[in-house]
């Protein structure tokens, strides 16, 4: 199995690929994928994320990440303040008229 990535199953026995990281001491799950690869695209870029200030929030369009755009948040969150927020809350504007 390629490095943060493990295998699982499903109720019907179809078989996943989950993929995690490691940063700080604190265990973070990146996700769900259908092959080995994906999930472990998904480990490299969180890692790459986490090591450096290069990747910000207004970069998501411009990398094509595997990661969804609230666990990208949430890593950015962590890696520049510390904070880990399981899941991240967005709102759109139409939400805030509400």
């Amino acid at each position: 199995m390629l490095p943060g990535v493990y295998q699982a199953k499903k109720k019907d026995n179809t078989i996943y690929f989950r993929s995690s990281i490691t940063y700080s001491g604190k265990h973070i799950s990146l996700g769900s994928f259908d092959t080995e690869e994906k999930a472990h695209e998904a480990y490299l870029y969180a890692g790459r994320l986490l090591a450096g200030k290069e990747i910000t929030l207004t970069s998501y369009k411009k990398e094509n990440p595997v990661l969804s755009f609230s666990k990208w948040v949430s890593l950015i969150n962590f890696r520049d303040n510390g904070i880990y927020i399981k899941t991240c809350l967005l709102y759109t504007s139409d939400a805030a008229d509400d």
